[in-house]
């Protein structure tokens, strides 16, 4: 997965902080939980996968934002 991908996995911009990341996870699990879409499960999968990606590489701290 690349940056982009993930960034627009999750209906992100390039200066998506923390905060940002965290919460448009929040909104993409609420949206395609399995319990919640039944043909959600494969963009369920993908939203993970973008999420567990940003909080690897993004940042060490809240201040600093994606700069790829």
């Amino acid at each position: 997965m690349n940056i982009k991908d993930a960034l627009s996995i999750l209906a992100l911009t390039a200066k998506a902080d923390q905060i940002a990341i965290k919460t448009a996870y929040r909104k993409a699990c609420t949206k395609y939980h399995p319990d919640c879409n039944a043909t959600g499960l494969e963009m369920m999968k993908s939203v993970n996968v973008a999420y567990s990606f940003l909080q690897e590489i993004a940042y060490n701290g809240a201040e600093n934002r994606i700069n790829h």
